[in-house]
């Protein structure tokens, strides 16, 4: 007995044309520059909370510092501090220190050195908070 034919087959491979490979790298490319920049921007205002725990961190070393000896200091060994930040995003240190107050300031570090809207972070004896950039305080 003779088998019949596949019907299904017709001859041709099966496979991708050039126009839909093309039209998915097309849509891969589309999504990519999309998302990318949203992603960076992502980091970018992640890292920020790690220049303000860092300030905070110092600020309440100086606290202490201030309870010991009664006065703040300008150098962060006395505070057995590190000068980068955990991650090495931010770089901080004590531009002014007296007697009766302090300000703390974390600059940017690396990549993170491309955050244009909040970029240095300072806070000082008072509480006071700020970022240079655009938006200034509202990146606390």
């Amino acid at each position: 007995m003779k088998q019949k034919p596949d019907s299904s087959y017709s001859g041709q491979t099966a496979g991708f044309t050039l126009i839909e490979l093309m039209i998915v790298v097309t849509v891969l490319a589309i999504l990519g520059a999309i998302a990318y920049p949203n992603y960076r921007n992502y980091v970018i205002r992640s890292a920020r909370s790690e220049a303000k725990a860092a300030l905070v961190t110092l600020a309440a070393k100086q606290e202490q510092y201030f309870q010991n000896n009664k006065s703040y200091t300008s150098t962060l060994s006395d505070l057995k501090m590190n000068a980068l930040t955990e991650n090495g995003k931010y770089l901080v240190s004590i531009p002014a220190a007296n007697n009766n107050s302090y300000t703390l300031q974390a600059v940017p570090q690396g990549g993170q050195a491309q955050d244009t809207e909040c970029a240095n972070f300072t806070l000082d004896s008072r509480g006071t908070k700020g970022a240079s950039g655009p938006k200034g305080a509202e990146c606390w």
